[in-house]
C-alpha cells in the first residue's frame, strides 16, 4: 500500500513571502515503512497569488493599516494518491486559509469569502459594558478545549472527536484511511491526525468538538475571538485574547491583544453551543497551529469579570 502527497501553497505574512513545495510517497508493508521524499514537478501558482491579493484587499478594507501587517494568508494544493493492490485513488484540493491575530478569517477552496468573519471595522473607542455575556468564537472555544482536554482529559466532560478530517487540506488525513489497520503508521501517539507528508507544519492534531445548543442567542456579548495559553497547567491560566464586542448587528474587533484569566475546564462544562460547527484554530507555543471545528459557544461568565 502506498500513499503519494503533495503540497505546494504560498503563504504571505506581512512583508514575509514563504513558498512550499512538497512532495513525499509513504509506501507500507508487513516489513516496516518506508517514507522517500522526491523533488515534486513546477506547479503554476499564479491561481494562489491572485486569491491571496484579492483576501488581503478584503481584510485591509476591515482593518486598520497598522494591524494588517499581523495578517496571515495562504493558498495552495494538496494533491493524494492513494494506491492499494485492488483500487487507486486520486484527491484534489485547492485551499485559502486566512487569519489574523489567531482568528480564522476563512479556510476553504480559493474562492472563499472572509469579509464575514472580520466584521465592522477596528475600532480603538470602542466601549465595553461590564455586564454583557461572553461568548467564545469557535477558535476561542477549540483552543480552551485543547487546552482542557490535555490537562483534565475525561474530567473535562466534553464532546470531543479525534478521528476526523482536519479542516486545513495539508493536514488532512486520506479519507480512505480513517478507521483502517492502516491508519495507526500515520498518526502522533494519543490519536493526533498527522500524515507523515504534512511537513509544512509539524503540529496538525485535529479534533471536532460539539456542545449543547443554547436557548436563546444573546443580543449584545463580549466575543473572545481567538486564545492562547500562556501557562501548561489546570484550573486558572492566564491567556492571550483577541476579542471583539458585538452590539446587536456588528461585530467590532477591539485593536488590542489582552490577557484574561480563566479556567477552561469551569467554563467550558456550562458552555451552550450558538451555532453549527466551523473551521477553528488554536495557536500554540509547543504544537504550532492546529486546525479543527467548534461552534461559537455562550459561557456562563459576564464580561467584567474575565477581563478583571
Amino acid at each position: 500500500m502506498m500513499l503519494h502527497h503533495r503540497v505546494c501553497s504560498l503563504r504571505h505574512c506581512g512583508a514575509l513571502h514563504e513558498r512550499t513545495d512538497l512532495q513525499v510517497r509513504v509506501e507500507i508493508e508487513p516489513r516496516g515503512t518506508t517514507v522517500r521524499f522526491t523533488p515534486p514537478p513546477r506547479i503554476d501558482d499564479a491561481p494562489f497569488a491572485v486569491a491571496i491579493a484579492r483576501a488581503i484587499a478584503t481584510a485591509t478594507a476591515h482593518l486598520p493599516g497598522e494591524l494588517t501587517a499581523e495578517l496571515v494568508v495562504e493558498a495552495g494544493v494538496v494533491e493524494q494518491t492513494l494506491l492499494t493492490p485492488e483500487t487507486s485513488n486520486r484527491h484534489t484540493t485547492r485551499y485559502l486559509m486566512a487569519c489574523w491575530r489567531g482568528v480564522l478569517l476563512g479556510l476553504g477552496d480559493l474562492d472563499i469569502a472572509i469579509g464575514e468573519a472580520i466584521g465592522a471595522t477596528s475600532d480603538p473607542s470602542v466601549d465595553i459594558d461590564l455586564d454583557i455575556p461572553v461568548v467564545l468564537g469557535p477558535s476561542a472555544a477549540f483552543a480552551a478545549a485543547l487546552h482542557a482536554w490535555e490537562f483534565a482529559g475525561p474530567e473535562a466532560r466534553l464532546e470531543i472527536s479525534t478521528e476526523v478530517q482536519s479542516p486545513y487540506p495539508p493536514h488532512a488525513f486520506p479519507r480512505e484511511l480513517i478507521g483502517t489497520a492502516f491508519q495507526p503508521a500515520l498518526l502522533r501517539m494519543g490519536g493526533c491526525s498527522r500524515p507523515f507528508a504534512a511537513l509544512a507544519n509539524d503540529a496538525c492534531h485535529t479534533a471536532a468538538l460539539r456542545w449543547p445548543t443554547a436557548p436563546l442567542r444573546p443580543t449584545r456579548a463580549l466575543v473572545v475571538d481567538a486564545l492562547q495559553p500562556f501557562d501548561s497547567s489546570s484550573g486558572p491560566v492566564t491567556w492571550e485574547a483577541q476579542c471583539s464586542v458585538f452590539d446587536g448587528q456588528e461585530l467590532a474587533p477591539l485593536p488590542h491583544v489582552r490577557r484574561i484569566s480563566m479556567d477552561a475546564v469551569a467554563v467550558l462544562s456550562q458552555a451552550r453551543a450558538l451555532g453549527p460547527l466551523r473551521p477553528a484554530l488554536s495557536r500554540d507555543a509547543v504544537w504550532g497551529d492546529t486546525y479543527g471545528t467548534a461552534p461559537a459557544v455562550i459561557v456562563p461568565v459576564v464580561a467584567g469579570a474575565l477581563l478583571s
